[in-house]
């Protein structure tokens, strides 16, 4: 036994190397830089589940048959303009 003794008594008498005590706040550090990565690729899916789900949602609610109305090109007077409106174009 007193060669275990002896070599943990060694050991206690080692100095330690400075750079340990600066790992802990590393490793802290790294942790939560980690927990902040994924909770911004957490938010991230969320957003666009809800995204893609409101959007299917709606073009499903959506009535047949819809058409866009054409726009005027705009080289043509609008509809409200005195020249057609006094004309009684349209």
């Amino acid at each position: 036994m007193t060669g275990i003794d002896s070599v943990l008594n060694e050991m206690g008498e080692i100095s330690l190397d400075p750079r340990l005590d600066a790992i802990e706040d590393a490793v802290i550090a790294k942790v939560g830089a980690r927990q902040a990565r994924m909770q911004a690729r957490r938010n991230l899916a969320m957003t666009s589940i809800l995204a893609l789900s409101a959007g299917v949602f709606v073009s499903t609610m959506a009535p047949k048959g819809v058409r866009a109305e054409r726009m005027p090109s705009l080289t043509s007077a609008p509809a409200i303009a005195p020249s057609n409106l006094l004309a009684g174009t349209r």
